[in-house]
C-alpha cells in the first residue's frame, strides 16, 4: 500500500521512511501488522473456546447417560430385591459362612435365576449378579458365573459402604461382561442391598445403553456444528 501510494505521488520512497509518515500520517506497515496480529490471536482464542466448550458439552452429555442409566439400575435393583427379597437375603446369610468355589442354596439360586429372567425381560437390563459383604458373587442371572471376586473394586467398596456407584463404557473394555451381544455401550452399577437398615450385599446390574448414548451423542454433534458456526461469525465479525 505504501509503495503504491508512493508511486502514484511520483516519489522515490521505501516502507518506514520519514516521507512516507508524512504523506500518510503514521506508520501504516505497524497498522497492517497490528491488525494480522489481532487477527491471528483472535483466532487461537476463538478456537480454543470451541474446543473447551466441546468437551465441556460432551462430558456434560456423557454423564446425562450415565446418571440417567444408573437411575434405571438401582430401580431395577430394587424391583429385584423387593420381589425375591426374602429368597436373597437368606442366599446372602447363607453364603457368609461358605468360602468361595461353594455354591450354597442350590435350590434359591435356579428360582432366582427364573425371577430375574422375567423381571429383565422386554427391557434394556440384560445381567443381575449379587455379591456378599466379603465381594464373593454369590448370584448371577447368567449360569457359571458365580464366586467372581470384587472386594478390591471401587464400586463394590462404595457400595459396601452404602453407595451407589457406576460405570459407562464400552463392553469391550468391561471385564466380566457377557451376554447383550448387541450391546456396544454398558453403565454398571453397584447397588447397596439393605436389611433391617444394614447392607447385607451388593447389587451389581448390567444395563445396555447403546441407543441412548446413540441419541445423545447425535444430538451433541449437531449442537457442536451450531457452536462452530457460530463462533465462525464471531471471529468474521471481528475482523470486519
Amino acid at each position: 500500500l505504501v509503495v503504491a501510494c508512493a508511486k502514484s505521488c511520483k516519489i522515490n520512497v521505501i516502507p518506514g521512511d520519514a516521507r512516507c509518515r508524512n504523506v500518510f500520517g503514521g506508520n501504516a506497515v505497524k497498522k497492517v501488522s497490528l491488525t494480522r496480529h489481532f487477527s491471528l490471536v483472535s483466532f487461537i482464542f476463538i478456537l480454543l473456546a470451541g474446543l473447551w466448550l466441546s468437551w465441556l458439552m460432551r462430558d456434560l452429555a456423557v454423564n446425562q447417560v450415565k446418571s440417567a442409566a444408573e437411575d434405571g439400575n438401582v430401580y431395577a435393583a430394587h424391583v429385584f430385591s423387593n420381589a425375591v427379597g426374602a429368597d436373597l437375603r437368606e442366599l446372602v446369610k447363607l453364603a457368609a459362612g461358605v468360602a468361595a468355589g461353594n455354591e450354597p442354596g442350590r435350590p434359591l439360586l435356579s428360582q432366582l435365576r427364573k425371577s430375574a429372567a422375567v423381571l429383565m425381560a422386554d427391557t434394556h437390563v440384560f445381567k443381575i449378579r449379587v455379591y456378599d459383604t466379603r465381594g464373593i458373587a454369590r448370584f448371577s442371572s447368567d449360569d457359571g458365573q458365580v464366586d467372581v471376586d470384587k472386594s478390591g473394586d471401587v464400586g463394590f467398596q462404595a457400595a459396601r459402604g452404602g453407595q451407589v456407584a457406576s460405570v459407562l463404557g464400552d463392553r469391550n473394555r468391561i471385564d466380566g461382561v457377557e451376554g447383550a451381544s448387541g450391546a456396544k455401550d454398558v453403565v454398571f452399577s453397584h447397588v447397596p442391598l439393605h436389611d433391617s437398615g444394614s447392607v447385607v450385599g451388593v447389587v451389581e446390574v448390567y444395563q445396555d445403553v447403546s441407543a441412548l448414548h446413540a441419541r445423545v451423542m447425535g444430538a451433541l454433534n449437531i449442537h457442536v456444528i451450531w457452536l462452530a458456526v457460530g463462533l465462525l461469525l464471531l471471529y468474521l465479525l471481528l475482523l470486519a
